[in-house]
């Protein structure tokens, strides 16, 4: 239950974050918020879900295999969340397209000054 509670908390901290993402285009943060506050809550929460646990030690945060396995969960149930509420809400979300990779000229330029 407190894993689904995190990722709903996530992904709604994520649709803040994207509405402010129009805010934030000059900057280093230009579309990567959602993902970065998502990724970061879901990283805390992980943390905070182990260390709530009944039976807690401090050594339980060196269980890398328990600790990504928390994390993994909390970020798929924001994931999975924001697409309900992309379909809930009829939002049309664009994918960024891929950077487009300049290909080297083939051509040679001939100078007519150049011996031949």
């Amino acid at each position: 239950m407190v894993t689904i509670l995190l990722g709903v908390i996530s992904s709604t901290l994520a649709e803040i974050i994207t509405a402010l993402n129009k805010k934030l285009q000059n900057t280093v943060l230009k579309g990567d918020a959602a993902f970065l506050i998502v990724f970061g809550v879901s990283l805390v929460g992980a943390i905070g879900k182990e260390i709530l646990a009944p039976g807690f030690a401090w050594v339980d945060l060196r269980n890398l295999q328990l600790l990504s396995s928390t994390f993994a969960e909390i970020f798929s149930v924001s994931q999975v969340y924001f697409i309900f509420v992309v379909e809930k809400l009829n939002l049309d979300v664009q994918p960024i397209p891929p950077v487009a990779i300049q290909q080297p000229s083939t051509t040679v330029a001939q100078d007519p000054n150049a011996a031949v």
